[in-house]
Formats: structure tokens, C-alpha cells, sequence
């Protein structure tokens, strides 16, 4: 059972043969695939990092920009009633962009439970050790897995 704890993991990549089973799955049909999680090794992560970096690769500064001017905004609206945030991120990566928001939903409540998702470990517990670091008010959980796998650790964290 998937928990909401330091770093909850699945099995995915975890051997040789995990990888050589979803490789054959995808190659080995007519219209062939491959799992994303397979392009996210620690070369496939930092080549993502440097490619979000490049002038045409507009996407993530222009999220990254939109949380640092609305982030009051944006939880204020999430909030409604005076609700108590908290956030789950899928894909969150190196959390960078995600920073602003928390910083704005501390303003709001003063503290807030993280639940970062990713299919790559390092740039995941990469991010989290940089929130930990920079917003101690904010309960960092990561879990590594698949948007899919993900289901029962933001169950676990809603508790």
C-alpha cells in the first residue's frame, strides 16, 4: 500500500528486467510505444532540465511567472471558505516552478503538506531537499511512480 511518507517509491525500474518487459511490450506490436518512465533516467532528467532552460522552450517560465504574480490570487481563489491547503504535484521534477505557490499559500494558513510525484527519483528528492531547505513551514512527501501509481499516497496524504 502506497503511504504519504518521506518517499514512497514503486518497483518500477527497479531491474533490468522491468525495462526489458516494457521495452518488448511497446517494440514488439504494430504501432509501437515505449512508457515514458524509460527517458527519465538521471542523463534522460537533466537533458529535460536543460531543454525547459532554452529560449523556445517558453512553457515553464511562463508557468514559473504566473504563480509568482498570481500566487496570492490563485490560493486565495483555492481556498474559498477558508479552507486548509494542501498540494499534490504529478510530474513535479524539481519542484521549481510549484515554490511560488507554497510560498504564497504560507502567507494564507502558515504551513501546507507538499505530496511531489514524479516518475525520476533524483530530480524529485532533489526538489524536495531544496523546499525543505527554503520553506521548513511546508511538509514535503514525494512519491516515485506513475501518474496512475500515484493515486494511493495522495489518498494517504489527504488524512
Amino acid at each position: 500500500s502506497a503511504r504519504c511518507a518521506s518517499t514512497a517509491r514503486c518497483g518500477m525500474a527497479s531491474s533490468i528486467s522491468s525495462v526489458v518487459a516494457a521495452a518488448s511490450a511497446g517494440l514488439l506490436v504494430e504501432k509501437r510505444w515505449l512508457p515514458s518512465w524509460l527517458l527519465y533516467d538521471a542523463r534522460g532528467c537533466a537533458l529535460y532540465e536543460e531543454i525547459t532552460r532554452l529560449p523556445e522552450y517558453y512553457l515553464t517560465r511562463a508557468e514559473a511567472e504566473i504563480f509568482e504574480r498570481q500566487g496570492d490570487a490563485i490560493v486565495t481563489l483555492a481556498r474559498g471558505a477558508g479552507e486548509r491547503l494542501s498540494f499534490t504535484e504529478l510530474g513535479a521534477g524539481t519542484s521549481t516552478k510549484t515554490e511560488a505557490l507554497l510560498e504564497a499559500v504560507l502567507r494564507a494558513q502558515g504551513s501546507s503538506i507538499y505530496l511531489a510525484c514524479d516518475i525520476s527519483e533524483a530530480p524529485l528528492l532533489e526538489g524536495a531537499a531544496r523546499i525543505r531547505r527554503n520553506l521548513p513551514q511546508v511538509r514535503v512527501q514525494t512519491f516515485v511512480g506513475t501518474h496512475l501509481e500515484a493515486g494511493p499516497a495522495i489518498a494517504a496524504c489527504r488524512r
